[in-house]
């Protein structure tokens, strides 16, 4: 019951988002995805936030500290996670971006420890934010999935990294490339264990409780085309299928 009342009065989303502000680093700190109306016996309203991570993006109030103009805020209430497993995220993030593979460009060089108004302590990861282009022709989903393909390789043979959390909202089709977010799964190939994966993109072997590994990746690359794919209705759709496998194939 306080979870819905909670979805609706969005008291825990609000604490979030002051520290997402990160003590003025950071104005217009808004969630940025669109909301479903909620309907319960406790009132109507948009859904909020009520977990962690909590998602926002927001404008640097000094783009000359930053160097991006726009970005992205993942929080977490301190109770709710360690800062090991929050750090672990940053350092995988950190360590693609450096070998060179397109990932959103880390904006801060630490996990950020911010309170609320009401005194709710928060850990915040700090990301270039990154506008996605559009994907609305058969050629155009044949880029995003070779592009797909080469980000995800790399991170395999020139990190040893399997990210184990792809699928269509952690993945960026920003300027005719695809960049990676979200490293919250990520983990080394030569000690992978099981991981749970994304829902409608994890692989059969993460069902069986196996181990993660490249297949793991390779699969919801796979499912991550499929579903750009059902967003594309054109004549030459079955010709860009038939690339795409051959690409694929290669």
């Amino acid at each position: 019951n306080d979870e819905k009342v909670n979805e609706i009065d969005g008291t825990l989303e609000t604490a979030a988002q002051e520290a997402a502000a990160c003590g003025g680093m950071f104005t217009n700190v808004t969630y940025p995805f669109e909301r479903s109306y909620l309907f319960t016996d406790f009132g109507t309203g948009c859904r909020k936030q009520t977990t962690s991570p909590y998602y926002f993006t927001g404008f640097p109030t000094s783009t000359t500290a930053t160097g991006v103009s726009k970005v992205f805020l993942k929080v977490w209430k301190t109770e709710d996670r360690s800062f090991d497993v929050v750090e672990s995220e940053r350092l995988h993030h950190k360590r693609a971006f450096d070998a060179g593979v397109p990932v959103a460009l880390p904006v801060l060089d630490e996990i950020v420890r911010s309170k609320s108004s009401c005194g709710a302590e928060h850990f915040v990861f700090v990301a270039e934010y990154l506008e996605e282009d559009s994907v609305e022709r058969p050629m155009d989903v044949l880029r995003y999935s070779v592009s797909l393909m080469e980000t995800v390789l790399r991170l395999h043979n020139e990190v040893g990294m399997i990210h184990c959390g792809l699928k269509t909202d952690n993945v960026r089709w920003n300027k005719g490339v695809i960049k990676l977010i979200d490293f919250e799964m990520a983990q080394n190939i030569g000690n992978a264990t099981w991981m749970p994966g994304p829902p409608d993109f994890t692989a059969p072997e993460i069902l069986k409780k196996l181990p993660c590994s490249t297949k793991t990746d390779a699969f919801s690359v796979g499912t991550t085309i499929l579903t750009k794919l059902e967003t594309v209705r054109d004549k030459s759709l079955n010709d860009t299928i038939s690339s795409i496998c051959n690409a694929l194939h290669d």
